[in-house]
């Protein structure tokens, strides 16, 4: 659970592209639940928000696999544009997270 440990020293707002800022709020900022906030490119133009179903540490666990399926997806250098397809197949065929749901919020600049 080390990443409960870093996560607190997070900041409380990550600066977007074009002088926007992000404000991370909720448990999003506490980092006790199944909110997420990640940024998916380097220009920081691209970013998710996540919402596991549940609370607490469980909903935190759940938080794992999707926030690994797409750090390793954009460790293969594919374009994150197709990262939803890829993520929607592996929730649905491969059963990924299957005793949870997610709802995820993917916005990138085109």
């Amino acid at each position: 659970m080390s990443y409960q440990t870093t996560f607190e020293s997070a900041p409380s707002k990550i600066h977007l592209q074009d002088e926007k800022t992000a404000h991370i709020f909720g448990s999003i900022s506490l980092g006790n639940g199944g909110d997420f906030f990640m940024p998916i490119n380097d220009e920081c133009s691209a970013f998710i928000l996540g919402d596991m179903m549940g609370h607490g540490l469980q909903a935190l666990k759940e938080s794992f696999a999707i926030k690994g399926f797409i750090s390793g997806f954009l460790a293969t250098g594919l374009p994150y544009q197709k990262m939803l397809v890829a993520l929607n197949n592996a929730i649905y065929k491969q059963q990924l997270c299957k005793s949870s749901l997610v709802t995820l919020v993917i916005f990138f600049k085109k």
